[in-house]
């Protein structure tokens, strides 16, 4: 059974507000839950790298949202011993130090990052983290997104090295999730950023890097054409 983070979330996650205990004047701590559960960040501007300790235990990969401003994070039941500290890299060079703890009952936190929104764009509101987790969570565990029907394939599409060969897609509700493979000559970073356009509210990459060997999918959601 493959773990996935949503790109996940439980009912509830956008409502939720943070637990911040402050353990340093430096940076705020998050308080997730022990058991299951999504931390969810919001930036000012377009993250490009997270990075954690060795070793860290994620329940799956990080999942970014709005074009790459919002991210969620799970962190594998109680894995995670005093205060884990992580850095998020941001497009402006900011980086952000953020710490987690573990504690039973505690709610999915929601916090927005404190800098300057300097994008350009402002995107419209997304489906509830819920619905897109479902639907995500619902293609990689069993083939398809549970309550969504079948629709025509996009035509391929090629960013960069990389190439996109469309695999399935659905609607529903005014959202068409597209599912893709992957696939480029040379070993190739897969940056969730780069698939972003005007109407897309969620990427899910499976894997990190595409290779000649390694053709790994994408899921992506976005508002229907006709909407």
């Amino acid at each position: 059974m493959r773990n996935v983070l949503l790109s996940s979330a439980l009912a509830g996650l956008v409502a939720a507000t943070a637990t911040v205990a402050h353990a340093s004047p430096s940076y705020p701590v998050l308080t997730v839950p022990e058991h299951g559960g999504y931390a969810q960040i919001n930036l000012p501007d377009y993250f490009s790298k997270i990075v954690f300790p060795p070793g860290t235990e994620l329940d799956g990969k990080a999942v970014s949202l709005n074009h790459g401003k919002t991210i969620l994070l799970k962190f594998m039941p109680n894995s995670i011993k005093g205060t884990l500290i992580g850095f998020i890299s941001l497009q402006n060079g900011q980086v952000i130090r953020v710490g987690f703890r573990q504690r039973k009952g505690a709610p999915p936190p929601v916090w927005y990052a404190p800098g300057r929104d300097i994008s350009i764009h402002h995107w419209h509101t997304p489906p509830t983290l819920h619905w897109i987790v479902g639907a995500m969570r619902s293609t990689v565990m069993y083939g398809k997104p549970k309550g969504m029907v079948p629709v025509h394939l996009p035509p391929a599409a090629t960013i960069g090295a990389i190439k996109a060969s469309p695999l399935a897609a659905w609607s529903s509700g005014g959202y068409t999730l597209l599912e893709y493979r992957l696939s480029s000559k040379t070993l190739t970073a897969i940056e969730p950023r780069d698939f972003y356009r005007s109407g897309v509210v969620a990427v899910l990459t499976q894997a990190d890097v595409v290779s000649p060997v390694h053709s790994p999918a994408i899921l992506i959601l976005e508002r229907s054409q006709h909407e």
